[in-house]
């Protein structure tokens, strides 16, 4: 009785040992996928710095009018989560910043799936007086490639001065993809181009939806306003997406 009494100790300690170990390798069809498990703000943020794939365990808040480095080439696997993000006021332009990766290449897609950043009772809320180009994430340069999949967005912007605007980010470059997401936006902007999803697409940019949905209004005195991109040089490819959101605007694009 005592050696059995002993074993399942010694058992459950090893039970605790692992689950509190914060690294696991997930196995899919057509991946492996090596991720550090996340369930404090502080466990995220140090997953970022260290640039490393990160699958949540839990809800988390981030940190008022803060900007965190999301690295090219890795995978923000949300696991079903929610990301709540406090106001954010004039001085920060984003909520996420892209840096590349320093050991892999930029062209392997950057991975957002399985999460919701805001939600309906707490979208993220955007004030603007003074920045020229604000959204969730930054602009994005040519030569990144991301995917997103199963991500909804929360957002609410106004802005005073004038700014290009999008629910993810203002504008983007390179070759995006995105399959089974929505947004949920409330935009109003007095200048440049206001969209849902994405303000600008850049002359180099590929931007493809697929299963995607819009919802909200995308108000633009001046420029360009839509229910997707507000103003499009390079190309999008819509495949069974719809747009809910009212748009009002002195020029419309898709």
């Amino acid at each position: 009785m005592k050696r059995f009494l002993s074993f399942l100790l010694t058992l459950t300690v090893l039970l605790s040992a692992f689950s509190a170990w914060s690294v696991l390798t997930v196995t899919a069809a057509d991946e492996q996928t090596t991720y550090t498990e996340v369930r404090t703000l502080e466990e995220f943020t140090n997953a970022l710095t260290a640039k490393e794939n990160i699958k949540l365990m839990a809800d988390i808040t981030l940190a008022a009018n803060t900007k965190y480095q999301l690295y090219t080439a890795t995978v923000l696997n949300g696991n079903g989560h929610t990301i709540l993000i406090p106001e954010m006021n004039n001085d920060t332009n984003a909520v996420f910043a892209w840096a590349v990766h320093p050991d892999r290449d930029a062209s392997v897609p950057t991975v957002i799936k399985n999460v919701s950043f805001g939600s309906a009772d707490a979208p993220f809320v955007h004030t603007n007086a003074t920045q020229t180009a604000i959204g969730l994430f930054t602009g994005i340069v040519a030569g990144y490639v991301t995917e997103w999949e199963n991500v909804n967005v929360y957002y609410r912007a106004s802005t005073a001065c004038g700014a290009e605007v999008g629910a993810i980010m203002p504008n983007a470059s390179g070759t995006h993809t995105f399959t089974g997401c929505n947004v949920f936006a409330e935009i109003d902007t007095p200048d440049k181009a206001a969209g849902a999803w994405i303000g600008t697409i850049g002359d180099d940019a590929n931007v493809t939806m697929n299963d995607c949905r819009t919802y909200g209004h995308v108000t633009n005195v001046a420029q360009g306003a839509a229910g997707f991109i507000g103003y499009l040089k390079g190309t999008i490819v819509l495949n069974n997406c719809q747009n809910y959101a009212n748009i009002g605007s002195t020029a419309t694009a898709d």
